[in-house]
């Protein structure tokens, strides 16, 4: 899939070196989607980040393909990894089937 970036930020300057590990369930079985960084979902799956500010309050504005457009999703402040989970967990809702994201020790499921 080719990505298509709108920010010069992916360069890990954005986002820590967080790994994840993403998983679906298609047809009763569990089958791991992805596992690498952050950055490296976010391109897998053509979502598009660009930073933004509001009275000096950074922040990232994403777009996540869906169908025929795009679900956007922006946040200021707070951690940009959380941000960019949280633009993964609703494309992963928007998919529509079960999926889990493993952070460290931490997982998120999607039913």
């Amino acid at each position: 899939m080719k990505n298509t970036v709108k920010s010069k930020t992916m360069t890990g300057k954005t986002f820590n070196s967080q790994h994840i590990d993403v998983y679906w369930w298609n047809m009763g079985r569990k089958t791991k989607e992805y596992s690498g960084l952050i950055e490296g979902y976010l391109e897998y799956r053509n979502i598009t980040f660009k930073e933004i500010s509001y009275r000096s309050v950074k922040g990232l504005h994403f777009e996540i393909p869906a169908g025929n457009g795009h679900i956007t999703f922006q946040q200021y402040g707070g951690d940009n990894n959380i941000m960019a989970i949280k633009a993964i967990q609703m494309f992963l809702i928007y998919m529509g089937d079960p999926a889990q994201i493993k952070i460290g020790l931490s997982t998120i499921s999607i039913n």
